[in-house]
């Protein structure tokens, strides 16, 4: 179970109780899906969705592996400080519809598998295709390197346990919760093409004046690929429709007790222990299991001015 946060601008908070009704598999958000809000409106959507709003191309409703890409009430005028439930219930819908899309299982052939939330291991979730630091930034290493070596099939490689804010989160059976944050293609695309994945790199792009922009969105029409605003496309133009820019942070915990995982997301994970670390003063490599306790999920959407993202927050709930 997951409480769930969705912040735009200042923070929000509303719970979402997801239910599970009619089976749909499809690969993009709606592109004829716009908003309804007429000038100076409060920006909110009916009290009734169409119900292929993310799932366009499944015909049904139902829950489905599209990616969300944009809340077309998202308007950067209104001030989300203190909302009404109808002006909420657009982020909240697209939060869950970006966790659904991420743990989605996918096949060894790329492809989402049919009624995947009832069987989330039948392959590798789609979250798992996204870039670490480790295969993206030059320099990048664990603290023991040699952790690398025969990391097991899809275990993660994990070491952080330090908070950008410097504080560490310790759990009730003593261990420090570890923290892994990853890209999507769009976003790591732009970070290599850039240069930032060097600290040369980075430097040279600070000193050249340029601002860091992530891409908003990535449209396919025809046989080119457009980015950034595409408002003037028709839909029959859109034939393919993928979110922008999105950036993900998890924080695992430790599984001590193997009755606790039924009611965890778990992977299995090595831990990168430097020296520094460790009491005896050694590196080591510790094979464990891990649940997920926090996830955050950050988008550059087109809405909002396009200078926006939505920020969404998914907590273990008991």
């Amino acid at each position: 179970m997951f409480l769930f946060i969705s912040r735009v601008g200042r923070a929000s908070l509303l719970g979402f109780v997801l239910s599970l009704f009619a089976v749909s598999v499809a690969s993009a958000q709606n592109p004829n899906f716009v908003a309804s809000k007429k000038a100076n409106e409060v920006p909110v959507f009916d009290a009734v969705y169409p119900e292929d709003e993310f799932c366009a191309t499944a015909g049904v409703g139902g829950l489905c592996a599209a990616e969300p890409v944009d809340v077309p009430e998202f308007d950067a005028n209104f001030i989300y400080r203190f909302v009404a439930y109808e002006a909420q219930r657009p982020f909240d819908r697209f939060s869950w519809q970006a966790m659904v899309s991420l743990v989605w299982p996918y096949d060894g052939d790329g492809n989402p598998i049919d009624a995947g939330y009832r069987h989330p291991d039948a392959g590798y979730a789609w979250w798992e295709t996204y870039r670490d630091k480790y295969s993206l930034f030059a320099g990048a290493s664990a603290p023991d390197d040699q952790c690398r070596n025969d990391l097991p099939d899809g275990a993660l490689l994990l070491s952080a346990f330090v908070q950008a804010s410097g504080d560490v989160l310790i759990d009730q059976a003593g261990n420090f919760v570890l923290y892994e944050t990853r890209v999507n293609d769009i976003a790591a695309d732009y970070i290599r093409w850039n240069g930032l994945d060097s600290a040369a790199g980075r430097m040279a792009f600070a000193q050249s004046g340029q601002s860091v922009g992530f891409p908003i969105l990535k449209l396919s029409a025809g046989a080119g690929t457009l980015t950034g605003d595409t408002a003037n496309l028709l839909a029959s133009d859109k034939t393919a429709f993928k979110p922008g820019a999105q950036m993900i942070k998890f924080a695992w915990r430790i599984m001590t007790d193997p009755a606790d995982q039924e009611r965890y997301y778990t992977k299995p994970a090595r831990i990168a222990v430097a020296a520094k670390d460790a009491v005896d003063g050694r590196a080591k490599c510790l094979d464990v299991t891990v649940g997920m306790v926090g996830l955050h999920i950050v988008q550059r959407v087109k809405s909002g001015n396009g200078d926006r993202w939505i920020w969404s927050t998914f907590e273990h709930g008991r």
